[in-house]
């Protein structure tokens, strides 16, 4: 049981996404290009099809189509990214690069979710884990993984090396 507890928590450390997200990327402006997009200003929904690049900050998204959603006062309710997979990449706060791959991802802006399904890699440093699907809820750090028939879910946890031993200086 320790030894499970220990995983679990190297796990949320480790692979906690958007919680150790660059925190000056919230402010910067968000880009997207594509070949084609479509708005909706009735509904609020945007689609952007053909090769989808969105960035915001040390953000990067790349995914064959993106939907954007929003409420009726104009605010962002969700994201839907699709792709052969998307990919999504980060600088986390300690400078380590934070990768994602998915057939798609989801974030919605109401609950602070992220969810992952079909062929779900994450990488941050040398630490990876898969799964069939993957549910990070941003504000409170949890993260619930699941994995399919035939493949479950995978974690590689590398521990972080050793700290040096400080020397007391010589007189």
């Amino acid at each position: 049981m320790r030894l499970e507890r220990l995983l679990l928590l190297a796990l949320l450390l480790g692979l906690a996404l958007p919680a150790y997200a660059l925190r000056s990327d919230a402010t910067k402006p968000v880009e997207i290009k594509a070949d084609r997009v479509r708005v909706d200003g009735r509904t609020g929904r945007s689609i952007y099809q053909g090769h989808v690049r969105l960035t915001q900050g040390t953000l990067h998204m790349e995914a064959d189509r993106v939907e954007v959603y929003l409420t009726p006062a104009r605010k962002l309710s969700r994201i839907v990214a699709l792709g052969d997979p998307a990919t999504l990449q980060q600088q986390a706060d300690n400078g380590e690069l934070v990768k994602a791959r998915a057939a798609r991802m989801e974030y919605e802006a109401n609950t602070h979710r992220i969810v992952l399904t079909d062929g779900v890699e994450l990488q941050q440093g040398r630490n990876r884990f898969s799964g069939a699907r993957v549910v990070y809820q941003i504000t409170d750090s949890r993260l619930e993984a699941g994995g399919s028939d035939n493949k479950p879910v995978r974690a590689i946890l590398i521990p972080p090396p050793p700290k040096a031993k400080e020397t007391p200086a010589k007189p």
